[in-house]
């Protein structure tokens, strides 16, 4: 799944799942540009790509702002001369409220960055993936983008959406040779994230109770699956919403029930995650 050559753009790349997948895409022998709008995260990132052999730019990115959309996309291809991947990762996320109680603010803010920013993405890089025969989109939704989760209207709003915007633009780019992909993680514990789900074996074997690989996701999962999306090896994939969930999605509400009952019960007893650690890039 070599992609030599390739030029990529990952969004929301300084942390977590987008880290992930900007270090698979520069292993993998693309060049990458980070963009995000975590300045000294980025930066490092960006820098330590690049002390690894591999190229690597840092752009500074509000999402909510179109005119920057526009710059990181030219400034890209001024940078490496072409645009063959596109990765809209970055989202607004942890905001909770019903339709009855969420603003005008609040709907404006989530639907900015997770949706008009993922379609404006698109929207300028296509010009450039038509000048060299195509290209790779990948959307990063969610489960939520499916299933809905209680008191998380925006979100949920905004991830069905960006289902909708991939198969759309599927449909209408595949005559260019631009595949359209889309990927749904589920629970994906990042660094921030550790501690809030593995405090203690108890907490930990709550959480992966509910799945029926038995562990949550780490960001290396989402960003193998990305690598494959972008990859000749999936040419022939297009409109796809894939689930990275660890089989989350396919149960029935009593499934998940039970499993957290026989963990409360201590018919699974506590002990170290089952999760493995997070992944060491270089």
């Amino acid at each position: 799944m070599g992609l030599d050559g390739k030029v990529a753009i990952v969004t929301g790349a300084a942390q977590g799942i987008g880290h992930a997948v900007a270090w698979e895409l520069a292993l993998a022998g693309a060049a990458v540009t980070v963009a995000d709008i975590e300045s000294e995260m980025g930066q490092a990132l960006a820098a330590a790509v690049r002390a690894d052999g591999h190229r690597a730019l840092f752009l500074e990115t509000d999402l909510a702002e179109p005119a920057q959309i526009e710059r990181m996309v030219t400034t890209t291809v001024a940078e490496f001369g072409r645009l063959d991947i596109l990765v809209n990762n970055a989202a607004i996320v942890g905001r909770t409220g019903t339709v009855a109680e969420e603003t005008v603010e609040r709907w404006d803010e989530g639907l900015a960055v997770n949706v008009r920013a993922v379609a404006l993405g698109m929207k300028l890089a296509v010009p450039e993936m038509r000048r060299v025969g195509g290209g790779a989109i990948v959307n990063i939704s969610s489960v939520h983008g499916f299933l809905a989760a209680e008191r998380h209207v925006v979100y949920d709003t905004c991830k069905h959406a960006v289902l909708g915007l991939t198969r759309q633009s599927a449909l209408d780019l595949g005559s260019e040779n631009i595949r359209v992909n889309a990927i749904c993680p589920g629970f994906i514990v990042s660094n921030r994230r550790e501690a809030a789900a593995f405090g203690t074996d108890e907490q930990a074997k709550l959480n992966e109770a509910i799945y029926p690989l038995r562990r949550v996701g780490r960001p290396h999962d989402i960003a193998a699956a990305v690598r494959y999306l972008v990859s000749d090896d999936a040419a022939f994939v297009t409109g796809v919403a894939l689930p990275v969930d660890g089989g989350m999605s396919v149960q029935l509400v009593d499934s998940v029930t039970h499993k957290i009952q026989a963990v409360m019960r201590k018919d699974e007893p506590a002990g170290p995650p089952n999760t493995p650690p997070l992944r060491e890039y270089p």
